[in-house]
C-alpha cells in the first residue's frame, strides 16, 4: 500500500505507512494559537483532522489524525477517545478492549505506534486489520482480542465493516533478491500492488519467518524483517537473482484480513 493524499496542503503529515511515527512532531495548531510541537518544530496538523487518501490498487481510504495513548500494532484495531491534553483536545487511540457493548468509534493504525506518538488511522476504505485468525470473505468481523479483530460474536461485532479478503490470501510477484541484503525489488511492471507491511514472504533466498518490514515510495522496493515496521530485526536474503516470491496475508501468528470499513464502531447494547 502506498497511500497518497487526494488534497495535500502545507504542513500535512505523511500518510504513508512507511513513515515512522517517531518522526512526527505532534498534533498542534500553529497558525491559530502559535503552538509548536516537540523541540519547537511548528506543526500545522490539527488533532482529529480527517482527510481523504488513496492507493492505486486498493482505492480511496479516509484517515483521521490522532495520538497513540498506548502501544498499537501495525494495522491494529484502535478505539478513538478525545481527551484534553495540555489545554486542548487530542484524539487519542489505544488498542480496543476485548469486551462487549462498548459503543465507541474505531479506527485502524496504519503503522506500529508507541504511546504519545502521533499519526494517521484509517476510518474508511479497504484496509488490513490485525486479527487473531483468518475470516471468510463477505462475513462480519468482531473484536477477538485487545487490538485485534476476528470472528464476530454477540456484543463484539464491528459495525460498518465487512471482510473482503481472508488472511489466507496470497499474491505472487517476480522479484530480484541480493544475498546479504534485506532489500528486495519487484521487477518489471509487476509493482507492489496487493502487498502491505506485515505480509509474510516466502521463496528462494528468503529466510524463514520473513515479513515485509517497510515499503519504499518508489512502489517497487521493500525490505525484509522478522516483524513489520520497527517491530522486527532486518533479515538478509540468502541468494541472489530473479525469483518468484509469494506474499501471504498472515505469518501463522499475525493475520491480516482485508476489510471494507466506513467509520466503524464497536457494537452497542443488544438487549
Amino acid at each position: 500500500m502506498r497511500y497518497g493524499s487526494l488534497f495535500p496542503y502545507a504542513g500535512m503529515r505523511p500518510l504513508q505507512e512507511y513513515f515512522n511515527p517517531a518522526n512526527d512532531v505532534g498534533g498542534g495548531t500553529t497558525g491559530i494559537s502559535g503552538y509548536a510541537g516537540p523541540g519547537g518544530v511548528p506543526n500545522y496538523m490539527p488533532a482529529g483532522a480527517i482527510v481523504p487518501g488513496y492507493d492505486n490498487y486498493w482505492g480511496g481510504v479516509e484517515f483521521i489524525y490522532g495520538q497513540a495513548s498506548a502501544t498499537i500494532a501495525a494495522w491494529g484495531l484502535a478505539a478513538i477517545t478525545p481527551a484534553l491534553v495540555s489545554g486542548r483536545f487530542q484524539f487519542q487511540a489505544a488498542p480496543v478492549a476485548n469486551s462487549a457493548n462498548q459503543v465507541r468509534p474505531l479506527a485502524v493504525a496504519i503503522q506500529q505506534m508507541a504511546a504519545n506518538q502521533f499519526g494517521w488511522f484509517a476510518v474508511g476504505g479497504l484496509v488490513p486489520i490485525n486479527s487473531t485468525a483468518s475470516v471468510a470473505a463477505a462475513t462480519p468481523l468482531g473484536i477477538a482480542a485487545a487490538g485485534q479483530a476476528g470472528a464476530d460474536s454477540a456484543g463484539k461485532e464491528i459495525l460498518n465493516a465487512i471482510n473482503i479478503l481472508a488472511a489466507t490470501t496470497t499474491v505472487v510477484k517476480n522479484c530480484f533478491v541480493q544475498a546479504n541484503s534485506p532489500v528486495v525489488r519487484v521487477t518489471g511492471n509487476n509493482v507492489i500492488d496487493g502487498i502491505f507491511i506485515g505480509c509474510a514472504v516466502s521463496g528462494t533466498g528468503i529466510p524463514a519467518n520473513a515479513v515485509v518490514q517497510t515499503l519504499d515510495p518508489d512502489g517497487k522496493t521493500f525490505t525484509l524483517s522478522t516483524g513489520p515496521g520497527v517491530a522486527g530485526a532486518a533479515l538478509n536474503a540468502t541468494a541472489s537473482g530473479g525469483v518468484a516470491l509469494t506474499f501471504t496475508y498472515n505469518d501463522g501468528t499475525n493475520f491480516y484480513n482485508i476489510a471494507h470499513i466506513n467509520r466503524p464502531f464497536a457494537q452497542g447494547r443488544i438487549t
